[in-house]
């Protein structure tokens, strides 16, 4: 699996962005969500897109030093379809009332109509493409 991983720390809320190629259950074997690289400046405009939902839901609270990923995938018109915990960070949360709490607020921000347009660029819009959000109070 490849991943490019840039981090974003504007109002508390830090974000990283990898992304990553995965199948899912929004993707068909003909076409699976792809690999996507985004540049520092994209990854900053959807991060600045989609912090603003997580302020909304969030607003800061939560321990410092604490994360939780998320992975999204976005449909062909870049909206944000799916959004969980990463498997890789699943256990973990599950094992912190804090952490579910962060990423209870991640996936409403995700999902919600306001942000979950991407602001992917053109060359992303034609498929389905997964992500890895690192969210951060």
């Amino acid at each position: 699996m490849s991943r490019q991983m840039g981090v974003l720390a504007v109002c508390g809320i830090f974000l990283a962005i990898s992304a990553c190629s995965e199948t899912s259950e929004l993707s068909t074997s003909k076409n699976p969500p792809m690999e996507a690289t985004l540049t520092p400046l994209q990854k900053s405009n959807v991060g600045d897109e989609v912090r603003s939902c997580l302020l909304h839901y969030n607003n800061g609270r939560g321990k410092p030093g604490t994360f939780v990923l998320i992975k999204v995938i976005t449909d062909a018109t870049g909206t944000v379809q799916l959004a969980e915990v990463a498997p890789t960070d699943q256990a973990r949360v599950l094992a912190d009332p804090a952490l579910r709490l962060l990423a209870e607020h991640a996936v409403r921000a995700l999902l919600d109509r306001r942000c979950a347009a991407l602001p992917l660029p053109d060359s992303l819009r034609n498929a389905p493409h997964s992500f890895e959000f690192r969210v951060s109070p």
